[in-house]
């Protein structure tokens, strides 16, 4: 089956489902081009310094401690003061975690700390090991 005529299989499935006929084609690529564009994806090789590296992963570091900390805050400063003037503590003075307040307090956790495990994961992988020797090829001029 050719490009063509799959390009026509495909116009049809579509209309006959009711969605849009128009197929976006690819267009070709020299090897020249694609080589430019696999080169603009690799960090340069000036960038690699283990130390500015090391100093810059101290950012995910505190995303993790506000992680952990903010949902302490919360609880203390907002939740207990709200629950208490709405009168939705529980009957032993500890706060009903079942509320929407209390839950948007705990999971403001699990997103800064896989925010910064991300963080961390991309900072290191791009910037720490030292460049290869045929790492980044110089970009066509």
């Amino acid at each position: 089956m050719d490009a063509s005529s799959s390009r026509r299989a495909l116009a049809s499935v579509a209309e006959a489902s009711g969605t849009r006929t128009d197929v976006h084609v690819v267009p070709n690529v020299t090897t020249q081009e694609a080589e430019y564009r696999e080169n603009l994806h690799r960090t340069p090789d000036v960038d690699y310094d283990l130390q500015k590296t090391k100093t810059t992963m101290w950012a995910p570091a505190f995303l993790v401690i506000y992680g952990c900390v903010m949902p302490l805050l919360l609880i203390k400063y907002y939740v207990i003061p709200y629950q208490t003037a709405l009168g939705q503590l529980l009957p032993d003075g500890t706060v009903d975690l079942s509320t929407g307040e209390s839950i948007l307090a705990m999971l403001t956790a699990p997103v800064y700390i896989i925010l910064a495990l991300i963080v961390a994961k991309v900072v290191w992988a791009r910037y720490s090991r030292p460049p290869a020797e045929d790492h980044a090829k110089p970009l066509p001029s």
